[in-house]
């Protein structure tokens, strides 16, 4: 192991209701399935490093409420340090995700709640004070962009390899771009930042160049089922996704970064740590929940060890 992963971004309560097709405006729709379960892109992708085998400390804020405690008590039993999590007056985050079971999609609606009010000084003296060079910091756009825009310069002049996940898709620029050294978004959120929709690698190349233009060093956008892309200045590469019977998409993405991140602690480089990562996510989305569905590093060792059965098949990396 050469270094940690410090993850800065929100943590939510998820309720998830299941359907079997999105009601039309003025519309009411039985749904299947009701369920809560604890999410936030910040609290999924620290479990997903943590489950995946690399320390991992989680910086953010809840709320005052009765959410606080088990949302909490649910992120420190994955393994992941909270200490840096801040206790707000207030609410804590909330999701409310509807699964189309039909087009195998989801639909969030989020309340920000103490998300919102991370903040920025609080960030960067905590990185300074226990932060080293080589270690990961990942973040995504579910807190409030002024403490998003300071850690990653203080990440930055840290040493830290800086992963941004530009979730939920918002206007950026120069003054967090310039500090980051990989980006990874959906492809929705790629059109909207680049205007590039992608399909081919000229695309993907096309995509990745309005990045590099404030110094992004390379990309890797999420495609759902036709797999992901990767581009830097040397070129753009596909890769496929790994084959799966798709349960529950919660946490897929937040799953790939995470491995990600795992796997370059452990001194890996990203274009070696993408069918891992893509494998990982294959299994997130058999199963349903979200930091739950995340596999643990042993779970994956047998399955590319070919000593235990799951639903992903067609396993090559």
């Amino acid at each position: 192991m050469t270094g940690r992963v410090f993850v800065l971004g929100s943590i939510n309560a998820d309720y998830v209701m299941t359907t079997e097709r999105i009601p039309k405006a003025g519309e009411s729709v039985i749904g299947k399935q009701f369920r809560v379960n604890q999410g936030g892109k910040g609290a999924n992708q620290a479990v997903a490093c943590a489950k995946l085998g690399c320390p991992c400390e989680l910086i953010g804020a809840v709320g005052s409420d009765a959410a606080s405690e088990e949302l909490l008590s649910s992120v420190c039993s994955y393994g992941v340090k909270i200490q840096a999590v801040r206790r707000l007056n207030g609410a804590s985050g909330a999701c409310v995700i509807v699964v189309d079971e039909r087009e195998k999609e989801n639909y969030l609606l989020v309340a920000p709640g103490a998300n919102e009010k991370v903040d920025a000084g609080f960030v960067r003296s905590y990185l300074r004070g226990n932060a080293k060079k080589g270690d990961v910091f990942i973040t995504q756009l579910e807190v409030n962009l002024d403490a998003v825009s300071a850690a990653c310069r203080e990440a930055k002049e840290a040493g830290m390899y800086v992963i941004l996940n530009p979730a939920p898709a918002a206007q950026i620029g120069e003054e967090i771009l310039s500090f980051v050294d990989l980006v990874v978004p959906n492809e929705t959120e790629a059109e909207f930042l680049t205007g590039k929709t992608i399909a081919t690698k000229e695309d993907a190349l096309a995509a990745y160049a309005v990045f590099a233009k404030y110094g992004v060093g390379a990309m890797i956008v999420t495609l759902g089922s036709r797999g992901c892309v990767y581009a830097d200045a040397g070129g753009a590469q596909f890769f496929p996704a790994v084959k799966t019977t798709s349960i529950d998409p919660t946490s897929a993405g937040d799953t790939f970064i995470g491995a990600v991140a795992a796997r370059l602690c452990r001194g890996e480089d990203v274009i070696k740590a993408i069918p891992y990562a893509s494998l990982c996510a294959a299994v997130t989305v058999s199963r349903r929940g979200a930091a739950i569905s995340v596999p643990t590093e042993t779970e994956i060792e047998k399955i590319l060890d070919g000593k235990e059965a799951c639903d992903v098949r067609s396993v090559t990396l």
